[in-house]
């Protein structure tokens, strides 16, 4: 029987992952030409709120529930724990959403900005978490890689032939949040319906739920923090009302997405680095971090260096990135690299989430007010460099806290 985390599968899970996370970005010229540049700052906005929103609804789940669902006996209890815990999270989340993105919009673009906050926040109830777990990359294809590149194709599409940008997040959340909630009724109902069984079996599942919005809370944290780090500049620079604000919308779009592959690549990583014996792990780990090395030079040299003029080519006229902007874009997405295989593959594989936490924090702390101060200089390239030098020392930070779990265990001396 083939390993359920081997070479193969997490090539095919990376893969997938990959494309399904990056499929908005294909779509990013069109939308882009029929948004213009004044509309395409309130999408932005909307996306990087529902991206906010995803993580807050998600509840960690994809930090630890990779790991979790590994270990298991019963996978699709943890499923059912993650659904109703998320599904409680959402109650309060999405009208939260609603009203920041309504109040948090430009001008005209209120409509915009909140269908796009909510089509971008649907991710939070989606399972390619679970499936990595399982190491079944079929199922990422067919519930995630597959709706999300047919939503996004086709919204942008359906968006250019109306002429009107807001078609294409209504299209994305409809079909979108079809596929995860087909998926999240497949995978989690009990295989026999009807029964007095199956209804004390939902019963003591909402109490399981209730319970892991403790045990998931550090986890839920880890993931907010981050989120709200690395999409709180653009909302910053929309609240002083920066005329830096159309300038850095593109780079902070495209840089994303640099940022969604990179995590991709490292969920994919998480059930293969925990299914291992713990003496072993270290091995696995090290690779893992090698991998998002490399990822992260190669990835962040591109963006240095061709950000410039690929944004403006693919975006069209309006859309520009200096070369100073792109270089340090270049070193964020290489900082947070780093961050990503020392956070998720190491600290998350060994239950480590404490110290993940104190990282994320720190950077979600001092993001405020640094690009609050760099908006100052009246230049997209400060505020980016603000965020390149915190993304070095979250990498920093975590670090410290990861080596000891790149080294090999000490053996037990015999008495």
């Amino acid at each position: 029987m083939a390993d359920a985390h081997g070479g193969r599968q997490i090539g095919s899970l990376m893969t997938l992952a990959v494309v399904a996370a990056l499929s908005p970005l294909f779509v990013l010229p069109l939308v882009a030409r029929v948004a213009g540049p004044t509309e395409f700052v309130g999408l932005a906005l909307g996306q990087a709120w529902g991206t906010l929103a995803t993580t807050v609804i998600m509840y960690g789940w994809t930090v630890t529930g990779p790991t979790q669902v590994t270990q298991s006996a019963r996978p699709r209890e943890v499923l059912r724990a993650s659904l109703v815990s998320r599904l409680i999270v959402s109650l309060v989340a999405l009208p939260l959403l609603v009203i920041v993105a309504a109040l948090a919009s430009p001008v005209g673009q209120t409509q915009l900005s909140i269908l796009s906050s909510l089509a971008f926040s649907v991710q939070g109830m989606g399972l390619v978490w679970y499936f990595v777990g399982l190491g079944r990359p079929k199922y990422v294809a067919l519930f995630d890689t597959l709706p999300r590149l047919v939503a996004n194709v086709a919204g942008a599409t359906l968006a250019w032939l109306t002429n009107s940008v807001i078609v294409y997040p209504l299209f994305v959340l409809l079909v979108y949040g079809a596929a995860i909630l087909a998926a999240a009724i497949g995978f989690s109902r009990p295989k026999r319906w009807g029964r007095l069984a199956e209804v004390a079996l939902l019963r003591s599942q909402l109490i399981i739920g209730i319970a892991a919005l403790k045990s998931q809370w550090r986890s839920a944290s880890v993931a907010s923090t981050l989120t709200f780090f690395e999409t709180v500049p653009l909302s910053i620079l929309g609240v002083l009302g920066s005329p830096i604000i159309n300038g850095y919308a593109p780079f902070d779009r495209v840089l994303k997405y640099g940022y969604v592959g990179v995590y991709m690549v490292s969920s994919s990583f998480q059930g293969w680095v925990a299914s291992t014996v713990a003496r072993q792990m270290y091995v696995r780990r090290r690779y893992a971090i090698l991998v998002h090395i490399i990822l992260g030079v190669v990835g962040g040299g591109a963006f240095a260096t061709m950000a410039p003029v690929l944004v403006n080519l693919l975006l069209g006229p309006g859309f520009d990135i200096d070369l100073p902007t792109s270089l340090w874009g270049g070193v964020a997405l290489c900082a947070m690299s780093l961050s990503a295989g020392l956070g998720l593959n190491v600290l998350a594989s060994a239950g480590d989430d404490r110290h993940y936490f104190q990282a994320t924090a720190t950077g979600a702390v001092l993001i405020v007010p640094a690009v609050v101060f760099a908006a100052q200089f009246g230049t997209v390239a400060a505020v980016a460099m603000s965020v390149a030098l915190i993304q070095l020392l979250i990498a920093g930070i975590l670090f410290i806290h990861a080596r000891p779990l790149l080294l090999p265990p000490v053996p037990h001396e015999k008495d």
